[in-house]
């Protein structure tokens, strides 16, 4: 090998061994732009799950569920609505009739009252509750659930059971303070034994948790709301603090049980739920404005505009998705030119190891007389 065509060999090699840096440092930048891009997915998908239009779905897509069919029979046409009396008197489910302010609760309050309650119906009355149970017909009472007879109609069935809250039935918490925009539970505070409330303390769950804008206005007979009856009974005294070491600190004087923002959570009575689990069903995350008393006009605009909020988080979700499926194929290109670099660069060096009977003698001679 003479002098020029050694140095375009080293020229070569070196150029090689840039090529294999190269790639490496473009696959390293399209790792690192996916692990971007599916945070922002994460991120999209956690906003889209606290919209109540994609609550709405996740309740839908239980179909053999008692929610699915109440929630189907109140979205209906009025002549739908006519098979079944009182219908007026159903609310809803309990997973929509509340809304927090942060994700961070929803999910705590969520996981501590449990699927089945959050997908409990809710009626105001008593006789409303009945007419689920039974289906009244020319008089005679028909063993069938009225519920089972709706599910055929919608071309379903339910299966298990399903807990009917009715809130005539429920004793209100009659002591409440001001309005915010709702009456506050005038629970006393938790005190520890010097006194104090506990650091960390935010609050009661009950007094944390807000009708959406339609139903602010919902009352018994008696004239008590749904902070004063079914979050009342659902969620008790249940305390909510900033993390887990406060809420430890405070279990000394912890009652109907306490969750924390970080995840911890203790039933009351010494049981302490250990693990983490995000919710299926959560309850609407929404500010502040959604809570305030609207007129019919104002709350229907105010559904147009969630329902293009979530067409718009659909489109940014299915755009995310393009960009990362485009980013991996981009990296599978890479991997497969370094692989084939690497390759060369393999048999290249193999080309370089002297072979086992020369002596460094005869590699001098050999770039002696190259």
């Amino acid at each position: 090998m003479d002098g020029q065509q050694r140095r375009m060999s080293i020229g070569s090699y070196k150029k090689l061994g840039d090529d294999i840096c190269r790639y490496g440092l473009c696959i390293r930048q399209c790792e690192r732009k996916v692990e971007s891009l599916n945070m922002k997915q994460s991120n999209i998908e956690l906003e889209m799950s606290n919209l109540g239009d994609m609550v709405v779905a996740k309740i839908e897509g239980k179909e053999d569920s008692a929610a699915a069919v109440i929630h189907k029979l109140l979205r209906a046409s009025q002549s739908e609505q006519l098979y079944l009396k009182y219908v007026h008197g159903i609310l809803g489910v309990v997973a929509l009739l509340g809304e927090v302010w942060t994700h961070k609760l929803s999910s705590m309050l969520s996981t501590c009252l449990g699927e089945d309650q959050m997908l409990a119906v809710v009626c105001k009355s008593h006789a409303g509750a009945r007419a689920l149970e039974n289906y009244q017909m020319d008089g005679t009472v028909n063993c069938v659930s009225a519920l089972d007879i709706l599910a055929a109609k919608f071309g379903t069935s339910i299966k298990g059971r399903c807990s009917i809250i009715c809130l005539e039935d429920i004793r209100p918490y009659m002591r409440g303070v001001g309005r915010h925009p709702q009456i506050e539970l005038a629970f006393p505070p938790p005190s520890l034994s010097n006194g104090k409330t506990p650091p960390g303390f935010l609050g009661f769950a009950v007094n944390m948790i807000f009708p959406p804008a339609e139903h602010l206005q919902i009352r018994t007979a008696s004239g008590h709301d749904l902070r004063e009856t079914s979050f009342s009974r659902l969620l008790g005294k249940l305390q909510v603090y900033q993390s887990r070491e406060y809420l430890y600190m405070a279990r000394s004087c912890i009652e109907d049980g306490a969750v924390s923002l970080d995840g911890g959570m203790i039933r009351g009575n010494g049981v302490v739920s250990i693990g983490s689990e995000e919710p299926y069903i959560l309850f609407p995350v929404n500010c502040l404005e959604r809570q305030l008393p609207l007129s019919p006009e104002n709350v229907e605009r105010l559904k147009r505009m969630e329902d293009l909020k979530l067409e718009l988080k659909k489109l940014e979700l299915k755009q995310t998705q393009d960009e990362i499926q485009e980013e991996v194929r981009t990296m599978e290109k890479f991997k497969k030119k370094l692989v084939k670099k690497l390759q060369y660069k393999r048999q290249t060096d193999d080309q370089l190891v002297p072979s086992p009977g020369m002596d460094n003698s005869d590699m001098d001679s050999g770039r002696a007389s190259g």
